[in-house]
């Protein structure tokens, strides 16, 4: 039997996650098939074009993969859980906006 990983997802994720899909329906298929990819173990690469990978500090706790467009999802992937944080345009990624993020998920620690 293959091992997965336990998948959670934040509160703010739920909420960013319906705010981002009325603009981007398209980002329902692409979360399914994340979960799908990442909840293998060992993890299988995401396609090349959702574009997997480590954030910058102040944001370095996590790791960030597009989902449609501008929208990308904030996750973390820590022994054998995958933690769903955010799902955010990429503007807020940038500039002053990402102090505001880190400041809004700064309190959510990746699962031991």
């Amino acid at each position: 039997m293959t091992k997965q990983a336990r998948i959670e997802f934040q509160p703010l994720f739920t909420e960013t996650f319906e705010r981002m899909l009325v603009k981007s329906p398209s980002i329902g298929a692409a979360l399914q098939n994340f979960i799908s990819f990442k909840s293998e173990r060992p993890p299988l690469a995401l396609p090349r074009g959702m574009r997997d990978h480590k954030l910058n500090p102040p944001l370095d706790r996590f790791s960030e993969c597009h989902l449609s467009g501008n929208a990308c999802l904030i996750y973390t992937d820590k022994n054998g859980v995958v933690t769903l944080i955010a799902v955010v345009d990429h503007d807020e990624m940038m500039g002053g906006k990402v102090k505001a993020l880190a400041k809004k998920i700064s309190h959510l620690k990746p699962s031991k």
